[in-house]
């Protein structure tokens, strides 16, 4: 053993004090200063006094240095060991002047070398960088502890905004980890970065970071868009055509007719296909984003806005349309007729206005067609179900409001307009081997079961599959159709535009895409399609938490829909928002409830009720 390693020598292990208390075959017994004990190789501590030191927690407090600048004077150019440098700066060698000399050779900032190698003095020039570098940290590091105290106060000023931009990161989901978050000691996830936005006052509870998170593309499509070519169009502006729609609607893409002569059905599509060629800029453009994105604060269309100005049915005084011509007989089966590219005069009808036109003339032989067709639905098994919807729409000035969708005959007409069309086009396509996409939807595993209360048409919804893209038909279970295409939106579904190419290349006798090209197509366009459905239910759900969280004083009703598990789903008819609450014992599927929010977390996406009333449902809703 090194003469000065024995007991009661003091050593620096890891740059902590320690003292050696005996000798353990090859190695070291040392008790710490923070009062454990280990046993280490001499090689791994650097002797400092031979001792006797007491226990070494008593020496890691620094202790003044009186004569600094003498000493750092007379070692210029000279080196010499800990123990004279110890006595130079406090007087004496003692085991406590040893380790505060020790500690102010480790921190470099007055002397250079070790204990072992001998210590010198750091040039005059070099401690003042030193000393001006430390001050400039330590003002950084004051600034920083007052800005994170203004954080944990929720006083942040003008100023703090640019730092926050490194949390705001997080919250869009850009950025994975903040210094920020970690100094507060709050775990860096979107949610909680969002969260402390909305307290500090940065964000207001209109940013949504959704779209961001999700990275969606919130751009407008800007692809050149080419005239329409000159082609012959059947002259159907003798018919009077109607689209019926919402009164906000901004991308008309059908509109029905009827001609009572010839007892034939027509449903006008806008003719997007006539622009939009298989393969070309605007396709892909198109392919690449799926669908249309429907948010409340904003809409994202699939193509350029000089698609919708051309061809949205209703805009111009006479529009360009492809047109299906369909029979639906007494049982209520749809055929197609005849396909064609057309000239149409529309025009634009509100719900509430078809409502009131519904029994008269041509709305009243459309309304029949339908209504057969419907109950042909029915007796194949379609999965009637009607439970309530809202569309949320965000203002200029950030007001939210929630506009019900109520089943109305104009709604319902409409509804099965589209459907029957689809399923005669598809019928048609097959019968003839042109490929098109199919929407299918499997049975699920045995018979769908609940009746038709409001909690048996949740069950219902929740054992059906997710409906699909298919090149061969197959049994939609949810709608009651066998041969059942999209193809009535072409403005605002890739899908629907796809089927509207190989309609238009068929009737026209020219080359269409066979199965392996129409496969990749939708291949292509059902990621981004799916990802944008989401969102939307996603956003829908952070806007109603959103009105929910501005109204803390909110009541209201609800419905029983399922108790299974922990807690039960409860509808609130009004927002159209499924809810989790536990409930009191006894309590019944579709029984009424009277709910007052407790509290409502947009940024964790959710919201605490109070029961405050239980009632029956019959009374509920009236």
């Amino acid at each position: 053993m090194i003469p000065q390693l024995i007991p009661g020598a003091l050593v620096a292990y890891r740059d902590k004090a320690a003292v050696i208390t005996g000798k353990s075959g090859a190695k070291l017994d040392l008790i710490l200063e923070n009062g454990g004990s280990m046993k280490v190789r001499p090689k791994d501590v650097i002797f400092l006094h031979p001792g006797p030191a007491a226990n070494p927690a008593g020496l890691t407090a620094p202790i003044p240095v009186p004569e600094l600048d003498e000493t750092l004077e007379m070692l210029a150019g000279e080196t010499v060991g800990l123990a004279e440098l110890a006595a130079l700066l406090f007087g004496e060698f003692t085991p406590g002047s040893a380790w505060n000399a020790y500690r102010l050779v480790r921190e470099g900032k007055y002397f250079t070398g070790s204990p072992e190698n001998g210590i010198g003095a750091r040039p005059r020039a070099k401690i003042a960088a030193a000393e001006a570098e430390a001050a400039v940290k330590a003002e950084a590091a004051a600034r920083r502890a007052e800005f994170i105290d203004r954080i944990r106060s929720g006083r942040l000023v003008p100023e703090d905004a640019k730092a926050m931009r490194e949390i705001e990161k997080v919250a869009y989901g850009s950025g994975g980890s903040s210094a920020i978050m970690r100094e507060l000691g709050i775990e860096a996830t979107p949610e909680k970065a969002h969260a402390l936005l909305l307290k500090t006052g940065i964000w207001t509870d209109q940013v949504n970071p959704w779209p961001a998170r999700q990275e969606a593309d919130l751009t407008i499509p800007d692809v050149p868009v080419p005239d329409l070519p000159a082609e012959t169009r059947r002259d159907l502006t003798a018919l009077p055509a109607f689209a019926i729609d919402d009164p906000d609607n901004q991308d008309p893409d059908d509109a029905l007719s009827y001609d009572p002569g010839r007892d034939i059905f027509w449903v006008h599509v806008a003719d997007v296909a006539a622009l939009v060629k298989p393969n070309s800029e605007l396709d892909l453009e198109a392919r690449r984003r799926g669908v249309s994105l429907y948010l409340p604060e904003r809409t994202v269309p699939m193509l350029p806005g000089a698609v919708t100005a051309r061809l949205g049915l209703g805009l111009q005084d006479l529009s360009p349309a492809f047109s299906f011509a369909v029979r639906v007989a007494e049982d209520g089966t749809p055929e197609l007729l005849e396909a064609t590219a057309s000239l149409v005069k529309v025009t634009r009808l509100t719900y509430a206005e078809a409502d009131t036109r519904i029994n008269d003339g041509i709305f009243a032989a459309m309304q029949a067609a339908t209504r057969r067709f419907h109950e042909r639905r029915e007796a194949n098994g379609a999965v009637i179900i009607d439970l309530p919807e809202v569309k949320i729409k965000i203002g200029n000035d950030g007001s939210i409001s929630f506009m019900p969708i109520v089943s109305t005959p104009g709604r319902d007409l409409v509804t099965d307009a589209m459907l029957l069309c689809g399923e005669a086009a598809g019928r048609f396509a097959y019968d003839r081997g042109l490929s098109i996409p199919y929407t299918v939807q499997e049975l699920p595993e045995g018979k769908i079961s609940g009746g038709v209360t409001p909690a048996g048409m949740f069950a219902r919804r929740k054992q059906l599959k997710p409906s699909q893209q298919s090149l061969l038909p197959g049994k939609h279970c949810g709608l009651g159709l066998e041969y059942y295409c999209r193809i009535t939106s072409p403005l605002r579904r890739y899908s629907d535009l796809l089927a509207h190419q190989q309609f238009r290349a068929f009737i026209a006798g020219q080359p269409v895409l066979d199965a392996a090209a129409l496969d990749a197509c939708l291949a292509a366009a059902d990621r981004p399609a799916a990802l944008a459905r989401r969102l939307e239910r996603t956003v829908n759900e952070y806007w109603t938490l959103v009105h929910l969280s501005r109204h803390p004083d909110w009541e209201g009703d609800a419905i029983v829909l399922d108790n299974g598990g922990t807690k039960a789903a409860v509808l609130i008819p009004e927002l159209a928002y499924l809810a989790k609450i536990h409930l009191h014992a006894g309590i019944e599927l579709n029984t009424g409830l009277k709910l007052k929010l407790l509290r409502a977390d947009p940024a964790g996406l959710t919201a605490a009720f109070k029961i405050t009333g239980v009632y029956p449902v019959s009374s509920a809703f009236s």
